[in-house]
Order: structure tokens, then sequence, then C-alpha cells
């Protein structure tokens, strides 16, 4: 899959998502793949719902983390492990985590310690993902 470089609004929902504002980074990513073809949008989109499970996880609704986290791990499932700079492999291992802790949890979890979204090394440092 060929990559472009990526626009500024990507950034701004990684550090909306660092920030754990999933509400403001779901509305950023959404104005992104609405304007975009597939597959980038499928990009958008999987970080989007990642994003939504959190949100939920924040809200302890466990239910709505589960099904958005699964579905957010489903359609980054060919975008890794690195794509348009992003750690798309830690993302998701990071979602998995998650998701096998609220399977495996009787009752409410604590949203404590929500993982980051990373930047490749070599993105951050010329801006292509040279390593992809």
């Amino acid at each position: 899959m060929r990559e472009s470089p990526p626009p500024t609004e990507l950034y701004q929902a990684i550090e909306e998502f660092n920030s754990t504002d999933f509400f403001r980074c779901h509305e950023t990513l959404e104005a992104l793949w609405l304007k975009e073809d597939y597959p980038l949008r499928l990009f958008y989109q999987g970080i989007l719902k990642i994003a939504v499970g959190y949100l939920h996880l924040q809200r302890r609704n466990k239910r709505g983390a589960v099904a958005k986290l699964r579905e957010g791990l489903d359609t980054l499932e060919p975008f890794g492990p690195r794509f348009m700079g992003v750690e798309v492999g830690g993302l998701r291992v990071d979602a998995e985590h998650w998701l096998e802790k609220l399977k495996g949890a009787r009752g409410l979890v604590s949203a404590e310690s929500i993982p980051r979204i990373n930047l490749s090394k070599s993105f951050t440092e010329t801006g292509t993902d040279a390593e992809t």
C-alpha cells in the first residue's frame, strides 16, 4: 500500500488521542476520513474506532469499549506495523491488551494508563517512514 505524506489533521488527532481527548480525536479523524478514498479511509476509521473504544472506557461503558476496540483492531489489520509514520503495531497491541483486560473483568475497569499513539522513530527524524 503506497503511503502519502500525512495531513496535519492526523498529527492533531494523535495529539488529541495522546491527551485522552478521545471525543475531539474522533471529530478530527471523522473529518479526515469523510473526504478520503479507500483504503486510506480505513486507516483513519481504524484509529477513530480505537479512540471511541477508549472514550467508552472513560465513560465506564464496558460493552461499547469492547465493541469499538474490536472493530478498530480489525480495521487496522492491513496497516501494520507502521503506516504514515504511525506505529500501528504498537497501537494494536495496546488495544488487544485492553480488550483482553475488559473481557476478563467481571465489573467495570478503571481507565487509567490508556496507551498513546507513537510515531515511528525514522518518521520523526526524516518525515518519511523509511522502515515501511
